[in-house]
């Protein structure tokens, strides 16, 4: 489903009764890398934290190859489903990494069991509440200027998206826009 992962290992979990695609590359400390909502064509950028980590990312319920979830609601319920596939794969204390909604999942996790956490790291989390910074609602910035609040260099979001996109690229940025709306917008 557009994830290029070649490089990677991939392995599916029942999870609570949802199959949860994960995929991991290396040895070593384990490294669980909870990815943001947008569609991306592939994780080779994390190759370099495989050379000293067990590199783990499962894909989200709803997104790439990972089974729906319309029970996921929440960015708890995310972070319970990455507890329970934590204990599944044996792992105590991974370093946790989150991009974007991933970090706003990272950092839930690391909140509610900082025992279970050796390191937390977030990229660009949304969701976050900060006193004096709102949340910006997207759907005000006018469809020209959105690349600019999502990145900081919208020519390599331009990159990974194809021009004109494929029927396939929309049909999973649909899906994926689905589930993450059901815990960005709480249901």
């Amino acid at each position: 489903m557009g994830y290029d992962q070649a490089a990677y290992t991939e392995s599916v979990y029942e999870i609570n009764g949802i199959a949860t695609a994960v995929l991991t590359a290396g040895t070593g400390d384990p490294l669980l890398f909870l990815h943001g909502a947008g569609t991306v064509t592939g994780f080779d950028a994390l190759l370099p934290l495989a050379e000293r980590h067990r590199l783990i990312v499962p894909l989200h319920p709803g997104f790439g190859a990972s089974a729906d979830d319309p029970a996921i609601d929440s960015v708890h319920d995310y972070r319970r489903h990455y507890l329970d596939l934590c204990d599944r794969l044996g792992i105590e204390r991974p370093v946790v990494v989150g991009q974007s909604m991933g970090g706003w999942i990272a950092a839930t996790f690391a909140l509610d069991h900082p025992e279970r956490v050796s390191r937390l790291v977030l990229a660009a989390p949304v969701g976050l509440r900060v006193p004096g910074h709102p949340i910006v609602d997207l759907f005000t910035i006018p469809p020209q200027e959105l690349a600019d609040y999502l990145t900081a260099k919208p020519e390599v979001l331009a990159a990974a998206t194809p021009n004109p996109p494929t029927p396939e690229f929309l049909a999973d940025r649909y899906r994926e826009s689905t589930s993450a709306a059901r815990v960005l917008w709480g249901g």
